[in-house]
């Protein structure tokens, strides 16, 4: 069964991690530093699942992103 692509997920950290489908180009190098948290679709865009990345792989991924496509967002917390 095939799952919808996936936009966002929670870190361990805390956080959310986020693709802007319309700014990515599909170049890969998220999926290349993210193996188990992102993988490619057929046109080479990225699909993020539910295994948190590590936090320091997590870090590269988002300042190497060509066009800053991936994003990290803290988590607002409710007070």
């Amino acid at each position: 069964m095939n799952h919808p692509p996936r936009d966002s997920t929670t870190t361990a950290t805390g956080g959310t991690l986020t693709i802007n489908r319309i700014a990515c180009t599909g170049r890969g190098i998220c999926a290349h530093l993210l193996p188990n948290t992102i993988r490619l679709d057929d046109w080479g865009y990225p699909i993020i699942n539910d295994t948190p990345p590590p936090k320091r792989s997590l870090r590269a991924a988002v300042r190497l992103c060509p066009t800053g496509a991936l994003r990290m967002e803290k988590n607002k917390r409710n007070k």
